[in-house]
């Protein structure tokens, strides 16, 4: 692996930050609205964030590694 740019990091860190935190403010807020009650969207959006989360460091590796030429 080849260095980051500190420019490279914090746009990466921000993509992955976005993958992450975007679905669990959408989910907590969808059904906050929807229900009222707070429990239950904190409960849902906390299993949302943790999916996202696998989903997020699988992304990462596949596309957001920058790879020496030749490996």
């Amino acid at each position: 692996m080849v260095g980051l740019t500190s420019r490279d990091l914090a746009v990466k860190g921000s993509i992955i930050g976005i993958i992450i935190a975007a679905p669990t403010v959408v989910v907590f807020l969808g059904l906050w609205g929807l229900t009222g009650d707070l429990l239950m969207p904190a409960v849902a959006g906390a299993a949302v964030h943790f999916v996202a989360l696998v989903f997020a460091f699988r992304l990462a590796k596949k596309f957001l590694v920058r790879r020496e030429p030749g490996k």
